[in-house]
Protein backbone atom coordinates (compact mmCIF):
# COMPACT_ATOMS: atom_id res chain seq x y z
CA UNK A 1 0.00 0.00 0.00
CA UNK A 2 1.12 3.70 -0.80
CA UNK A 3 1.75 5.78 2.23
CA UNK A 4 0.42 9.29 1.40
CA UNK A 5 2.79 11.89 2.56
CA UNK A 6 1.21 14.66 4.87
CA UNK A 7 3.45 17.29 4.26
CA UNK A 8 2.91 17.27 0.36
CA UNK A 9 0.68 19.44 -0.82
CA UNK A 10 -1.58 20.08 -3.83
CA UNK A 11 -4.03 22.45 -4.91
CA UNK A 12 -7.37 21.79 -3.22
CA UNK A 13 -10.71 21.62 -5.95
CA UNK A 14 -11.97 24.84 -4.46
CA UNK A 15 -8.87 26.75 -5.37
CA UNK A 16 -8.53 25.41 -8.42
CA UNK A 17 -12.57 26.04 -9.42
CA UNK A 18 -11.31 29.69 -7.74
CA UNK A 19 -8.66 30.14 -10.12
CA UNK A 20 -10.85 28.67 -13.59
CA UNK A 21 -13.79 31.31 -12.61
CA UNK A 22 -11.32 34.47 -12.25
CA UNK A 23 -9.84 33.47 -15.87
CA UNK A 24 -13.38 33.03 -17.02
CA UNK A 25 -13.97 36.62 -15.71
CA UNK A 26 -11.43 37.93 -17.62
CA UNK A 27 -12.18 36.49 -20.44
CA UNK A 28 -15.62 38.17 -20.31
CA UNK A 29 -14.11 41.75 -19.54
CA UNK A 30 -11.52 41.43 -22.40
CA UNK A 31 -14.34 39.94 -25.12
CA UNK A 32 -16.85 42.89 -24.23
CA UNK A 33 -14.39 45.49 -24.51
CA UNK A 34 -12.95 44.57 -27.95
CA UNK A 35 -16.41 44.14 -29.54
CA UNK A 36 -17.21 47.88 -27.85
CA UNK A 37 -14.12 48.77 -29.68
CA UNK A 38 -14.37 47.09 -32.84
CA UNK A 39 -18.11 48.86 -33.06
CA UNK A 40 -16.38 52.05 -32.33
CA UNK A 41 -13.81 51.43 -35.38
CA UNK A 42 -16.93 50.49 -37.74
CA UNK A 43 -18.61 53.77 -36.87
CA UNK A 44 -15.29 55.75 -37.45
CA UNK A 45 -14.77 53.80 -40.40
CA UNK A 46 -18.43 54.51 -41.40
CA UNK A 47 -17.93 58.22 -40.86
CA UNK A 48 -15.00 58.53 -42.93
CA UNK A 49 -16.50 56.84 -45.71
CA UNK A 50 -19.42 59.52 -45.62
CA UNK A 51 -17.14 62.12 -45.99
CA UNK A 52 -15.57 60.35 -48.87
CA UNK A 53 -18.98 60.54 -50.33
CA UNK A 54 -20.08 64.14 -49.40
CA UNK A 55 -16.36 65.04 -50.88
CA UNK A 56 -17.42 63.37 -53.90
CA UNK A 57 -20.99 64.73 -54.08
CA UNK A 58 -20.01 68.40 -53.42
CA UNK A 59 -17.36 67.78 -56.51
CA UNK A 60 -20.16 66.98 -58.77
CA UNK A 61 -22.10 69.73 -57.64
CA UNK A 62 -18.90 72.44 -58.77
CA UNK A 63 -18.81 70.19 -61.98
CA UNK A 64 -22.57 70.06 -62.67
CA UNK A 65 -23.94 72.98 -60.82
CA UNK A 66 -26.21 71.14 -59.08
CA UNK A 67 -26.04 68.37 -56.52
CA UNK A 68 -26.65 64.47 -57.14
CA UNK A 69 -30.83 63.85 -57.67
CA UNK A 70 -31.82 61.01 -55.33
CA UNK A 71 -32.49 58.72 -54.49
CA UNK A 72 -30.17 56.68 -52.78
CA UNK A 73 -29.47 54.03 -55.46
CA UNK A 74 -28.65 56.38 -58.40
CA UNK A 75 -26.35 58.45 -56.59
CA UNK A 76 -23.59 56.30 -57.15
CA UNK A 77 -23.54 56.24 -60.92
CA UNK A 78 -24.27 59.88 -60.72
CA UNK A 79 -21.44 60.31 -58.62
CA UNK A 80 -19.04 57.85 -61.71
CA UNK A 81 -20.24 59.39 -64.27
CA UNK A 82 -18.35 62.93 -63.27
CA UNK A 83 -14.30 61.94 -63.34
CA UNK A 84 -13.81 64.62 -60.83
CA UNK A 85 -16.52 62.97 -58.19
CA UNK A 86 -15.44 59.79 -59.08
CA UNK A 87 -12.11 60.14 -57.89
CA UNK A 88 -13.27 61.31 -54.49
CA UNK A 89 -15.29 58.05 -54.20
CA UNK A 90 -12.40 55.52 -55.45
CA UNK A 91 -11.23 54.93 -51.97
CA UNK A 92 -14.01 53.60 -50.78
CA UNK A 93 -13.25 49.64 -49.62
CA UNK A 94 -15.75 46.92 -51.77
CA UNK A 95 -17.88 46.73 -48.81
CA UNK A 96 -18.95 50.06 -49.16
CA UNK A 97 -19.31 50.44 -52.89
CA UNK A 98 -22.61 49.35 -54.70
CA UNK A 99 -21.45 47.50 -57.56
CA UNK A 100 -19.33 45.47 -55.74
CA UNK A 101 -21.25 45.09 -52.06
CA UNK A 102 -24.22 43.10 -54.21
CA UNK A 103 -26.83 46.38 -53.89
CA UNK A 104 -27.11 49.46 -55.87
CA UNK A 105 -26.56 52.32 -52.64
CA UNK A 106 -23.26 52.83 -50.84
CA UNK A 107 -23.09 50.89 -47.38
CA UNK A 108 -22.29 51.16 -44.12
CA UNK A 109 -19.64 49.14 -42.18
CA UNK A 110 -22.91 47.34 -40.78
CA UNK A 111 -24.30 46.29 -43.79
CA UNK A 112 -27.08 48.36 -44.41
CA UNK A 113 -27.88 50.99 -47.14
CA UNK A 114 -26.94 54.77 -47.10
CA UNK A 115 -29.65 56.99 -47.32
CA UNK A 116 -29.06 59.70 -49.75
CA UNK A 117 -32.09 62.92 -50.17
CA UNK A 118 -32.23 65.46 -52.80
CA UNK A 119 -34.59 66.60 -55.00
CA UNK A 120 -32.63 68.59 -58.23
CA UNK A 121 -36.15 70.06 -59.95
CA UNK A 122 -36.98 71.96 -57.01
CA UNK A 123 -32.90 72.55 -55.76
CA UNK A 124 -33.97 71.23 -52.19
CA UNK A 125 -32.80 68.82 -49.94
CA UNK A 126 -34.33 67.77 -46.41
CA UNK A 127 -30.89 68.81 -44.89
CA UNK A 128 -30.39 72.56 -43.41
CA UNK A 129 -30.55 74.93 -46.00
CA UNK A 130 -31.69 72.93 -48.37
CA UNK A 131 -28.62 70.19 -48.76
CA UNK A 132 -28.83 66.91 -49.77
CA UNK A 133 -29.04 64.20 -46.78
CA UNK A 134 -26.48 61.63 -46.77
CA UNK A 135 -27.34 59.15 -43.13
CA UNK A 136 -26.07 55.61 -42.54
CA UNK A 137 -28.61 53.91 -39.98
CA UNK A 138 -25.79 52.72 -37.70
CA UNK A 139 -25.78 50.01 -35.82
CA UNK A 140 -29.51 49.03 -35.33
CA UNK A 141 -29.87 49.04 -38.99
CA UNK A 142 -33.14 52.64 -37.82
CA UNK A 143 -32.27 55.78 -38.92
CA UNK A 144 -33.08 58.71 -37.04
CA UNK A 145 -31.34 57.67 -33.16
CA UNK A 146 -29.32 59.93 -33.33
CA UNK A 147 -27.25 58.03 -30.33
CA UNK A 148 -26.51 55.25 -32.49
CA UNK A 149 -26.44 57.16 -35.75
CA UNK A 150 -23.05 57.06 -37.04
CA UNK A 151 -23.49 60.09 -39.96
CA UNK A 152 -25.69 62.73 -40.02
CA UNK A 153 -24.00 65.09 -42.61
CA UNK A 154 -26.10 68.72 -41.81
CA UNK A 155 -25.10 71.64 -43.78
CA UNK A 156 -21.86 72.83 -41.42
CA UNK A 157 -20.42 69.67 -42.26
CA UNK A 158 -20.70 70.38 -45.75
CA UNK A 159 -19.05 73.78 -45.50
CA UNK A 160 -16.41 72.55 -43.19
CA UNK A 161 -15.90 69.68 -45.67
CA UNK A 162 -15.73 72.81 -48.20
CA UNK A 163 -13.44 74.89 -45.82
CA UNK A 164 -11.05 72.57 -45.69
CA UNK A 165 -10.46 71.99 -49.47
CA UNK A 166 -9.82 75.67 -49.64
CA UNK A 167 -7.74 75.92 -47.03
CA UNK A 168 -5.36 73.14 -48.48
CA UNK A 169 -6.23 74.87 -52.15
CA UNK A 170 -8.10 71.78 -53.46
CA UNK A 171 -9.79 71.98 -56.63
CA UNK A 172 -12.42 70.09 -58.18
CA UNK A 173 -10.67 67.35 -59.67
CA UNK A 174 -8.41 66.22 -56.36
CA UNK A 175 -5.46 68.15 -57.43
CA UNK A 176 -3.66 70.88 -55.32
CA UNK A 177 -3.68 74.70 -56.79
CA UNK A 178 -0.07 75.61 -57.01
Amino acid sequence: MMALHPNTRGFTLIEMLMVILIIGILVALVAGVSAAIMRMGDIEHTKTDMQSIVAGVEVFREETGSYPDGPSDQLAAQLAAVPAAQKRIASLDKQTLPNTNGGTSFRDRFGFDMLYVYDSAQRIGPGPGGAPLLKSAGPDGKFGIESENPGNLSQGQWDAQKARWKKDNIRSDGRKDS
